[in-house]
Order: structure tokens, then sequence, then C-alpha cells
């Protein structure tokens, strides 16, 4: 006899090329979790026959739909995938630039080519540079401007210096858009008397959270619902399991992992306490007549929100509260191999603020929540840039 045990239960996932169809020969991606509430949920209606002996005649089932969440740590690499799904768009190079030696720092923010191309990458895009002498042109910079022989930057602590270096520049970036993209989880019990693999399918990710606090890892969550789901004592006919998973980056930290807060386009002076972001699509099951699942589940309106405290230090952003002014909001993670995240909210307004001295011997913080609205610059509420280590 053998019962499942969580430390035995794998969670993997494969994209779907159709709607609540697991592709066949599937090749599973595993991943990385600390906990997970997957289930397959069905609504019952008790019948309301009325009956002489008391007893109730039946209860039927009217409606299923899976849901749950999937638990993490983060850390690089891991969770690509389902922020393609939470984000309802792919990832795309924005540039790949490696060993240019025609590449110079034209002003104090600003690069340019003598040939070497620079096109394609937009604007609030971040890019991060290397290879020139001097430190203060190497790192992570957001574009404002962009040609085919040249990049401006928000950033203006360039330092003039002529072509030469061999010069490397990279970017990746996702921002929210509206393509549905759809799964199939599977948990496997390996442990149990007989082994058994659940398939949760057609599977969309609604919402994606992560949470920075003093002194702890990075920790988050991404939501799921779907349609249907099967159990099975042996695994889907000629699927595998894609060996680069799970992946072996460290697991990031909200204490040395954090290497910028950016506001307004400036690293912030603010000490913090806590930062939240919670990406939320809002999904809604379609039901239809003949289908006990739901025959799709879509999309709605994108709602982005975080909470923000830090130590109070001066009225500046109590009075962006007050005066319903916006800012921008970008921070990178990045693990000590190298590997970067940037996150960018460009447009975000404060939705409640308050500045309070809670009690004897504490520190006064202001404590906000924020909520993202669209930018018309970038046309998005939302990006993600991602840097591989070199």
């Amino acid at each position: 006899m053998g019962f499942a045990t969580s430390n035995q239960t794998a969670v993997r996932y494969v994209e779907e090329s159709n709607f609540a169809e697991t592709p066949a020969s599937p090749v599973f991606k595993e991943l990385r979790y600390t906990g997970e509430s997957l289930n397959h949920n069905i609504e019952t209606i008790t019948s309301e026959e009325i009956r002489a002996d008391r007893m109730t005649s039946d209860l039927i089932q009217v409606g299923a739909m899976n849901d749950g969440e999937v638990n993490l740590e983060m850390s690089y690499g891991s969770y690509d995938d389902l922020i393609e799904g939470a984000m309802a768009a792919r990832w795309a190079t924005t540039i790949n630039v490696s060993g240019a030696t025609d590449i110079s720092v034209d002003s104090t923010s600003s690069i340019a080519s003598g040939g070497t191309s620079l096109a394609g990458v937009p604007v609030g895009a971040w890019v991060k540079i290397s290879g020139f002498t001097n430190a203060a042109n190497n790192g992570y910079f957001q574009v404002t401007a962009s040609t085919a022989s040249s990049l401006d930057f928000v950033q203006t602590t360039l330092v003039v210096e002529p072509a030469g270096d061999s010069i490397d520049i990279t970017g990746s970036s996702i921002k929210n858009g509206v393509t549905p993209i759809s799964y199939t989880f599977q948990k496997y019990l390996q442990d149990a008397t007989t082994p058994t693999w659940i398939q949760y399918l057609g599977c969309r990710v609604g919402s994606w959270d992560l949470s920075f606090d003093t002194a702890a890892i990075l920790t988050g969550s991404f939501g799921i619902m779907g349609t249907s789901s099967t159990a099975s004592s042996s695994a889907i006919a000629g699927q595998t399991i894609d060996p680069a998973t799970p992946t072996t980056t460290e697991v990031m930290n909200a204490v040395n992992n954090v290497a910028d807060i950016v506001i307004d386009g400036v690293p912030s002076t603010y000490y913090f306490s806590s930062l939240s972001l919670n990406v939320n699509n809002n999904l809604r099951a379609q039901q239809a007549i003949g289908s006990l699942p739901a025959i799709n589940i879509a999309l709605s309106r994108l709602s982005i929100t975080g909470s923000i405290m830090f130590y109070f230090e001066n009225k500046d952003q109590y009075d962006k509260y007050v005066n319903g002014s916006r800012l921008s909001l970008s921070f990178r993670v990045e693990d000590s191999a190298g590997n970067a995240y940037q996150i960018t909210i460009p447009q975000i307004e404060f939705s409640s603020g308050s500045i309070t001295a809670g009690g004897l011997d504490t520190d006064v913080f202001m404590e906000a929540d924020w909520e993202a609205v669209l930018d018309p610059t970038t046309s998005c509420m939302i990006q993600v840039d991602r840097f591989p280590a070199a």
C-alpha cells in the first residue's frame, strides 16, 4: 500500500495547439513549484422533487471547470511560458548585437552605430549593453527613441566614448496583448499504490502574482482556469518530458536580487519594505447547452494592480496620490549569475494611500495601492524584459 505524497508529485504542462486538446505525443515541461491547488470542480444541483418518503431523488451535474493556483519561488527561465499565458502575448527579441566595434556613445543619453543595425527596438523597451571601456556605459537602459543607427535612452548618465570596443546589446520583451494561449496541465502522483496521471485541459492563465518583502524569497503564483479533466493509471501515449526542465537557475530573493526600483525613469532613493504585483485577465467560462464543461475560457478586461510600502522621507509620492498624478514604475530582479527580468508598468495611479504613526517605537511608512492604466507611448499596461546571463 502506498499513499501519494506531495514530495513526489510532479506538476507539468504542455501548450495546446487547439483549445482543450492535448497534442499527440506531447512533450511536457516540468514545473518548479512550492504548492498547488489545481482541481476539477463539478457544479451540482439537488433535485427539488417532492417525495412522500422525504428522500432526495437525485444530485445532478450541471457544470464543470478546472481552477486553482500554482505557487512558486521566482527563478529565471522557469516560468517564461506561463508569463506568455498571463500576458496573452509572445516573447519577442528586440535586439541581438554581438561584438560590434562600430558603436559609440554619442551623448550622455544615446549611442550611435557606424553600420551595425540597431533597428527594431520599440520605445519603452529595455536593453542590456556591455563591452564599453567606461563602466557607466554598460548596464540596463530604457529606450526613448530608436532608429537603425541610434538609440536614445531615459538615462542621462552615459559618458561620451568613441567606437572601437567590442559591444554586445541584447533585449527580449513581452507586452500585454490579446492572444489567448491554452495549456494542458498534468499532475503525476507517482508514489500512490496505483500511480496516477491527472490531466487538466483547456487551461488559461488567469493571474500572475509577485510579492517582494524584506528578508524574504521572491514568491508568486499563477492562477489557472480550464475546462475538462481526465485521470488514468498510465501516461498519455507517447508523452515525454522536456529534458531542460525543471530549470536549475537559483531562486531569487527580495534582498540582493532586486537591483533597481525606478520611478519616472530615475532609480528611486526610497527604501522599500514591500512591493506586490497582480496581473489579472479576469477569465470567464463560456457555457453552452449540451456541454458539461465550459466550451471556452475567455479573456476579459485586463487589470493590473499592486501595493507599495516605503519608509516615509518626504511628501513627493503622497502629493501624487492626493493630486491623482500618474507615474511610471519599473523594477529589475537579477540573480547572481546575471540572469535578469525588468518589469515595467509605464503608467500607474495610486488608488489609496496612507501615512500613519501606528504606535510607540515604530517607523512611519507610506502605504499605497496602485492600478495600471494604458500608456499611450508604449501602447501597453505592463512590459517584461528578460536578459540571460552573458
